[in-house]
């Protein structure tokens, strides 16, 4: 554990499920099918809380961590933390969630998003062969085939969620600059 000042940036990634062996690996719990953030950055900031939410609410104390190494193992990723080598230390981590500073993220290609950034994105789509305002993009997750967006309707009589399909299909545009995403989504589905 390190002393540093909290970067102002986290982001909730993933969740220790257990310990892992005998020599203090932990096993983890990736929130995203791409395993990649949470592989190839060596500062994990832990958070001990017992929150039931998918993502934490809690005002919880972070705790800096140095990853000596990760590997992939099935859907989980088993770790190892500097300082930490015997299972009886492991165990004290079952539960925390992960969190990484954004600016850490690895570089994305062209057309690539982290799931995070689309979050809060206005989205719109066509009614009447013009372009309209869905709604917010309230969480994303993962299909099998593809990622889906949830979003959280302004419809007048009520708030409702739908679902829309992220593929080439219906996506025109991600401007991540204005927090919006232009679908061909037709509002008469």
């Amino acid at each position: 554990m390190f002393d540093d000042s909290v970067p102002s940036d986290l982001i909730e990634l993933g969740k220790v499920v257990s310990s892992y062996g005998i020599r203090g690996s932990l096993k983890v719990y990736p929130y995203s099918d791409n395993k990649e953030t949470l592989l190839s950055v060596p500062d994990w900031w832990l958070s001990f809380c017992n929150c039931q939410a998918k993502q934490c609410q809690c005002n919880s104390i972070y705790h800096h961590y140095k990853i000596i190494n990760s590997k992939k193992y099935n859907n989980f990723i088993i770790v190892n933390i500097l300082g930490i080598d015997t299972r009886e230390e492991s165990n004290k981590f079952r539960n925390s969630r992960i969190y990484v500073s954004r600016s850490l993220f690895p570089n994305l290609q062209e057309d690539e998003y982290y799931w995070v950034d689309l979050i809060g994105c206005k989205l719109y789509g066509i009614s009447n062969q013009v372009p309209a305002f869905i709604g917010m993009v309230t969480d994303i997750f993962e299909n099998g085939a593809h990622p889906i967006l949830c979003v959280s309707t302004v419809d007048t009589d009520q708030n409702k969620e739908i679902l829309i399909p992220f593929v080439k299909f219906y996506i025109d545009k991600v401007d991540l600059l204005n927090h919006e995403i232009f679908t061909s989504w037709s509002l008469e589905y």
